[in-house]
């Protein structure tokens, strides 16, 4: 793993950690944080926030373009792996999701690796939790999934974890959090 060189501000922990608060939140603490799918996410955030950290590294010396060819070659081959086990044959409608998301997720992936390249990880990373917040969002608007008062609660409190780790907080000194 690359180990970061900048400095990880105290501020940008508690906004780390406030954010994480905020996903425990959106993600039903009532039903029990030792499930599998709790696992599997918080397992997840692990491996994504190494990759973000690598992400920013390697944004030094390689193009986005090339960060994001070679992120999704080697998730396509590890994908294979399991492919084996659960294969089935696709619907069209199946087909159509699947090849909008990995279209998607491309796009998302050179706009990330931009991000990094522009600024801190511990600036960035915050900002990656309001693809909970789109989640929800598109839930609602699709699907008509309405947000709970957990879900609710968890989108403002991810909100202020990226008020507090924006670069604008960073630079005035009157909003940077005092610890």
């Amino acid at each position: 793993m690359v180990i970061p060189k900048r400095k990880i501000t105290t501020a940008m922990l508690c906004a780390a950690g406030l954010g994480f608060i905020g996903v425990f939140c959106v993600a039903k603490p009532d039903q029990g944080l030792l499930n599998w799918i709790s696992i599997i996410g918080i397992a997840s955030s692990l491996f994504a926030s190494m990759a973000f950290v690598t992400v920013r590294a390697l944004t030094q010396t390689e193009p986005p373009e090339r960060i994001v060819f070679y992120f999704c070659l080697i998730g396509s081959l590890i994908s294979v792996i399991p492919m084996f086990w659960v294969w089935r044959p696709y619907h069209l409608h199946e087909l159509f999701f699947l090849i909008a998301a990995g279209v998607l997720a491309n796009v998302s992936q050179i706009f990330m690796s931009h991000a990094y390249r522009l600024a801190p990880a511990g600036q960035i990373a915050p900002v990656n939790y309001m693809a909970i917040i789109f989640a929800g969002i598109w839930g609602f608007l699709l699907w008509n999934e309405v947000p709970d008062l957990y879900s609710i609660i968890g989108f403002c409190i991810i909100l202020l974890a990226i008020l507090l780790c924006s670069p604008l907080t960073q630079r005035d000194k009157k909003w940077r959090l005092k610890l």
